[in-house]
């Protein structure tokens, strides 16, 4: 996953390749030990970052990617501040989704050879 500032620009590139999505096939979410949701991945228009969450609004590079624009005098600190902690959830999840998904696809694809 790589998280660049750029002026009052947040972008958010995640490993999860869109085809994936395109697919349908995988679960993006990741559950705990009692299988309650405790993270998604989803793809919208106006896209979103929070600490349960990411709503992709593009795609970088193939992978699903979030684009968020700020007032333009929003600062670096003013986004960790407001999104900090979305994005340390972020790099935490989108890894386990990203091989969960390929595994499942992996899975899926095998038993219908």
């Amino acid at each position: 996953m790589r998280v660049k500032i750029e002026g009052n620009v947040l972008t958010v590139v995640t490993d999860i390749p869109k085809a994936v999505v395109d697919r349908g096939i995988a679960d993006l979410k990741a559950y705990d030990d009692k299988q309650n949701e405790v993270y998604r991945i989803s793809m919208s228009e106006a896209g979103n970052l929070a600490p349960f969450g990411i709503s992709a609004n593009t795609v970088i590079d193939g992978k699903l990617a979030l684009v968020l624009v700020e007032a333009i005098d929003f600062t670096r600190e003013d986004f960790i501040r407001k999104y900090g902690k979305a994005v340390v959830a972020a790099q935490k999840f989108c890894p386990i989704i990203a091989n969960a998904a390929a595994s499942e696809e992996e899975l899926l694809e095998a038993a219908f050879a």
